[in-house]
């Protein structure tokens, strides 16, 4: 009975030396007992704030403009929903940092779990969804956690986004007591339109672009670059109804400051008109309220026989020119 219990004990001892040190491979004598570890199982969730509806209901309450209502609600359901297609997981040892490695998934959810193997050491976790989907937004210097930034391309003349961009970022003490992790993503990108009525006028064209808004984030710490000069092109939506006489142009890009040296005015807003004689009228828009993440601003105005806007909302500033020719600002041609 003694040699049994021996064995029984010695048995029991093996197994816990082997499961302390349950590493990819074997450890020598003298290697570092920290590249231990473990598999976790880390889920990722999508979480979204926004005013879409509110602004969607609250602008656009007159049945005249049902047709532009719903085609917007169409079209921004797209960029703001709680839906990840692609996950881009990058993770660092330490917060400034060289990434250790990278995992890519499909997630097709607002959540989703995936068991990862972590060494027994504190982790950056940096976490982008659908920035595969989004042809306007590429991610950069994600080699490194300090380096890594999301740029709006299109260099001067900025894209608008297509799809809802999402990111999170976590510190992950990677210890054997605790082998679940939460990281949550929220989206970093908003959306401005403008709903322009050309009823009892002949208006060949419109074309909008979004100034101030920021050209890149800084996914480390969740902050924006804004760089002077560039804007966003505006797109226009597409609305099921021939005798529509709403025009409704928008673009989807990143925030705007939120507050500007000397000024209150925080973004601006060019809307082009090019009348039936071919002449064109710029429209200079600003709005003296920061535009932030996940949010909408919706713009209302009523067209005039010269093509200057009269706006809904007297908040709204406006200087126009009159017979406007292209100065390398901006190109109506875009």
């Amino acid at each position: 009975m003694k040699v049994k219990s021996l064995f029984t004990c010695l048995a029991a001892m093996l197994l816990t030396v082997v499961s302390v040190c349950s590493c990819d491979n074997y450890l020598g004598i003298d290697d570092d007992l920290d590249d231990c570890g473990y598999n976790y199982n880390l889920t990722y969730r999508l979480n979204l704030i926004t005013n879409m509806d509110e602004e969607i209901d609250y602008v656009l309450y007159a049945p005249a403009d049902a047709y532009v209502k719903e085609a917007l609600r169409t079209e921004w359901g797209k960029i703001f929903r709680e839906y990840g297609n692609d996950l881009n997981l990058s993770f660092y040892h330490g917060a400034q940092s060289d990434r250790a490695f990278e995992e890519t998934h499909q997630m097709n959810a607002r959540e989703a779990s995936y068991t990862i193997y972590l060494e027994e050491k504190t982790y950056r976790n940096l976490a982008l969804a659908n920035v595969g989907q989004d042809t306007a937004v590429e991610s950069t210097g994600m080699d490194n956690a300090d380096n890594a930034i999301l740029q709006t391309q299109g260099g001067e003349a900025m894209q608008s986004h297509n799809a809802g961009i999402f990111t999170g970022r976590a510190d992950l003490n990677a210890t054997a007591q605790d082998n679940d992790f939460l990281v949550n993503l929220y989206i970093a990108n908003c959306a401005a339109a403008i709903v322009v009525d050309t009823a009892g006028y002949e208006v060949k064209d419109i074309r909008i672009a979004i100034d101030d808004m920021a050209d890149s984030f800084n996914a480390n710490d969740s902050t924006y670059n804004h760089t002077a000069g560039k804007y966003v092109v505006g797109k226009q939506l597409a609305v099921d109804n021939p005798d529509n006489k709403r025009v409704c142009l928008y673009g989807v890009c990143f925030p705007s400051p939120d507050r500007m040296l000397g000024s209150s005015e925080l973004w601006h807003m060019r809307v082009y008109v090019t009348l039936a004689n071919g002449s064109v009228t710029e429209n200079v828009l600003s709005i003296h309220t920061p535009l932030k993440a996940g949010f909408t601003k919706i713009l209302k105005s009523n067209i005039t026989e010269n093509g200057v806007l009269e706006m809904v909302d007297t908040q709204v500033g406006v200087s126009f020119t009159l017979d406007w020719k292209e100065g390398g600002s901006y190109n109506p041609g875009l």
